[in-house]
């Protein structure tokens, strides 16, 4: 059974490694930044300030599963929402996994509905790269007010912007994918047959109309946790302008992205809380607003996945 083996193996070490590799790094920003100025900090934000950012958050998720649920139908699936709403959410248990690659494991639940490995896989595929897109988008609002921050969102646009770009080329990689099934058996073949096989699946997510619809949920779901982090500093006391907040979420997650650490756990937290101490937010601040965000976006993201997938486990039998 997939549930079964969800959470075990590497997977389960996995997860463990991130909550307790997430618990100390916390707390050596704690005890670096000094603990009084976190524990004001914190009580500053308050039980309705982290219900506002948790509420940000599940807009968040839920906008990425309309999308999900887009991108399924135009491939010809036609998953039950409340099927697909579990299965989707239940990939975040292993968002701290390298890249999110745990997440691939929705391809498991989906084969009951019909959905094969090679949409499954197109699907998160083309969800990835509208999120990146939309984040870069997010990061250039503010980047003119960070010039070390240039040289690494506008080439990454650009080559997002590229990768969308060949993504249309469909019949140039098909004839591309001909030419290499033609070749007969072979590991390396294979893997690119099979990887050209994703990609010219995703490719039906990125004719003009579903790009702009993936875009624009991507956009709004993004900048929805940015508007949280806003939240979280004007309550603290450390206001900065919505465009700023915005930038500088985006900016940590594409830090967190290009270290390849599991959840960018360690690296985004350091763009943040450096990113926020150079716009004049006291450190011990800066660590209990980037802390208390984290929690209210990845670490529940992994909490929300769980109690997601306990449902599902525990669904009537179709």
């Amino acid at each position: 059974m997939a549930e079964q083996a969800l959470l075990q193996g590497w997977r389960l070490r996995t997860l463990v490694a991130s909550i307790l590799a997430g618990a100390a790094l916390y707390l050596a920003a704690v005890l670096w930044s000094g603990m009084g100025e976190v524990r004001d900090a914190v009580a500053a934000i308050g039980g309705a300030g982290l219900l506002l950012g948790l509420g940000l958050s599940l807009l968040n998720y839920g906008l990425r599963y309309l999308r999900w649920q887009y991108y399924l139908r135009r491939l010809g699936h036609r998953v039950p929402a409340g099927a697909s709403l579990a299965i989707y959410l239940g990939g975040f248990t292993l968002t701290t996994t390298p890249a999110k690659a745990g997440e691939a494991v929705r391809a498991l639940f989906l084969r009951d509905y019909g959905v094969g490995y090679q949409h499954t896989l197109g699907a998160m595929f083309a969800e990835r790269l509208t999120d990146l897109l939309s984040v870069v988008v997010l990061a250039l609002l503010g980047i003119w007010a960070y010039e070390p921050a240039r040289g690494l969102v506008l080439p990454l646009g650009l080559a997002v912007v590229g990768i969308i770009a060949g993504l249309q080329a469909r019949d140039c990689l098909a004839a591309v994918r001909a030419r290499l099934a033609a070749r007969g058996p072979g590991r390396i073949t294979a893997a690119l047959g099979m990887l050209l096989d994703i990609v010219l699946t995703a490719g039906r997510c990125f004719t003009a109309p579903a790009l702009t619809s993936g875009l624009l949920l991507a956009l709004f779901a993004w900048a929805a946790e940015g508007v949280a982090l806003y939240v979280f500093l004007s309550l603290a006391d450390s206001p900065i302008t919505l465009a700023e907040a915005q930038f500088i979420y985006a900016f940590a997650l594409l830090v967190g992205a290009a270290s390849l650490i599991p959840g960018g756990l360690g690296s985004t937290e350091l763009a943040m809380t450096t990113l926020l101490t150079w716009k004049g937010v006291e450190p011990g601040t800066a660590v209990a607003v980037t802390v208390v965000l984290r929690l209210a976006t990845l670490w529940f993201a992994v909490l929300v996945g769980a109690a997601a997938l306990a449902v599902y486990r525990h669904r009537p039998q179709e």
